[in-house]
């Protein structure tokens, strides 16, 4: 019973749970054969997580310092410069800190599954723990960004907590849920 309920409450995805249906699982590209192999690549996405997210991050504080470095923070759009480079400049900060976000949750999501492998070797299962995402940046649309390559871990906190409360309030239409989630 406490092991169910560790998982209920860890499982974001829901594997294993009836409610995980229409959950999409990314293909798993590290080997499930054994599980010490999988938690070793594991932890060596783990540390390549940790040098991209701070390269990246790094990087985005480079172009614009003032945005960064300020107590008070700033506009990523740069008022001063011409339209071009203020577009180029705001589109590198924006491109840069969703790749911070993607490495830093990726990261996360690697630590977790670390953990699990640790804590549970006899009940560690390499097919629990799917990637976190599925090359969001090869989406060839919205609808495959969001339904599929982008990460599935908040999918059922989203549609359970903000998707029924906009149906609700958007008067039982699907228009109201997807606002919500």
């Amino acid at each position: 019973v406490f092991t169910d309920a560790v998982d209920l409450t860890t499982n974001l995805r829901g594997l294993g749970w009836d409610w995980a249906r229409g959950t999409h699982v990314p293909h798993e590209t590290r080997p499930t054969r054994s599980a010490l192999a999988f938690l070793l690549t594991t932890a060596l996405c783990f540390v390549r997580d940790i040098f991209v997210c701070d390269a990246l991050h790094h990087l985005a504080q480079s172009v614009s310092p003032s945005t960064f470095g300020s107590p008070s923070g700033g506009p990523i759009l740069d008022p001063s410069l011409p339209l071009l480079k203020r577009y180029v400049r705001s589109s590198k900060i924006v491109l840069l800190g969703g790749g911070t976000v993607y490495f830093a949750l990726s990261m996360m999501f690697n630590l977790a599954t670390l953990l699990s492998g640790v804590l549970h070797p006899k009940t560690f299962d390499p097919y629990d723990w799917p990637p976190f995402a599925e090359a969001p940046w090869a989406a060839s649309s919205l609808a495959d960004f969001w339904a599929r390559r982008w990460h599935q871990s908040f999918r059922r906190p989203f549609l359970a907590l903000g998707g029924a409360a906009g149906r609700v309030l958007g008067g039982g239409t699907d228009a109201g849920m997807v606002l919500g989630a």
